[in-house]
């Protein structure tokens, strides 16, 4: 990566450059939720438990 640009797009094409960002990547490198500025703690916990059941089980 030689500039800013390439490791904006590298990460995410959508962002522009601005922090904070938060960004969460499914383990198939999708993209399932991102955030320019402050983020809402609750939300970002539903976020992840929305994704949990698709990729993890529980021990029984």
């Amino acid at each position: 990566i030689k500039n800013q640009d390439e490791l904006f797009d590298a990460v995410d094409p959508e962002w522009q450059g601005a922090v904070p960002y938060t960004i969460l990547i499914s383990p198939a490198g999708e993209v399932v939720h991102r955030v320019h500025g402050e983020f809402d703690s609750l939300e970002l916990k539903r976020v992840i438990v929305d994704h949990l059941g698709r990729t993890y089980a529980p021990r029984k």
